[in-house]
């Protein structure tokens, strides 16, 4: 590779991280207030049993005025009505989550969901084939 090879390289690198970096910016400014919603509802619902407070589950507009308060930095604007509307069962996915802070919980989940997603598609996927997200290995 000569230098102006390199020098190409590095340049368009430079548009694509910057490219790419702007997209993400644009995609949370616009779907801020969608981004995680219902990741806020799981977190609240946790928060709500460690506070001894289930009945929170069951009363839909404080739950979503507990929502709106809690999550206030994150939602762009305020929810209008948003219940639990969960099998009981679910809230026992989310209280592990719960005992870490709502930022570091959702990333929690998302990372461990697509540690799930591999996991899957790899005991999925034929021996000897590669497929679309795994290689053969």
């Amino acid at each position: 590779m000569t230098a102006a090879d390199a020098r190409a390289l590095r340049h368009a690198a430079m548009v694509f991280v910057f490219a790419g970096a702007l997209g993400w910016f644009f995609f949370i400014e616009l779907f801020r207030n969608t981004l995680g919603q219902d990741w806020m509802v799981f977190d609240t619902a946790a928060q709500a049993y460690f506070r001894h407070d289930l009945a929170l589950l069951l009363d839909g507009p404080r739950f979503t005025d507990t929502l709106n308060q809690t999550h206030a930095g994150w939602l762009r604007d305020k929810l209008v009505f948003h219940p639990w509307v969960y099998p009981p069962y679910t809230l026992l996915l989310a209280l592990p989550f719960g005992l870490l802070p709502w930022g570091l919980n959702y990333v929690s989940f998302l990372l461990l969901s697509f540690a799930g997603l591999m996991a899957a598609l790899h005991l999925w996927q034929q021996p000897g084939k590669a497929g679309w997200l795994l290689p053969v290995g």
